[in-house]
């Protein structure tokens, strides 16, 4: 890679990788919020519809997210996490979120094994809420992006 590709792509391949990752959050978003999977009920709350695409498509948002972190990690030079619940931690110990906000992105990719849990045991009404609003996911990556700029 030369240097004006580099210049083209942010600071490197990480920067790179963040740009890539955030829009496919960003596909993903779109899925969730108007993919067909979430329909009106009567008192005009969203709810999903739990099908087998649905949540092939939330656990990919999750697994992308967690990706995004990670990436995030290695970009802002925070450190090396010995194991997933490490990027959490590192993260909010150099204030890129507050511990509530690690707790529930913690939570949220999870969902990354949605696919190896038994369906019929999944808490629907905990995940429809998890995915109904993803935007406090977005407001934390734009801060992210704004303490890097």
């Amino acid at each position: 890679m030369n240097s004006s590709e580099i210049d083209s792509r942010g600071s490197g391949r990480n920067r790179s990788e963040i740009i890539d990752l955030d829009h496919r959050l960003k596909g993903l978003d779109e899925d969730l919020s108007g993919g067909g999977f979430l329909e009106v009920r009567p008192n005009q709350e969203w709810t999903p519809l739990f099908t087998r695409s649905f949540l092939l498509t939330v656990e990919c948002y999750a697994a992308v997210l967690f990706q995004r972190l990670r990436a995030e990690l290695f970009e802002s030079r925070l450190g090396m996490p010995k194991n997933d619940a490490e990027v959490f931690s590192i993260l909010e110990r150099h204030g890129k979120m507050d511990l509530i906000e690690a707790r529930k992105l913690r939570q949220f990719c999870e969902a990354r094994a949605l696919s190896s849990r038994d369906l019929e045991k999944l808490n629907h009404a905990e995940l429809g809420e998890m995915v109904s609003d993803l935007s406090w996911i977005r407001e934390i990556l734009v801060r992210m992006a704004h303490d890097i700029s």
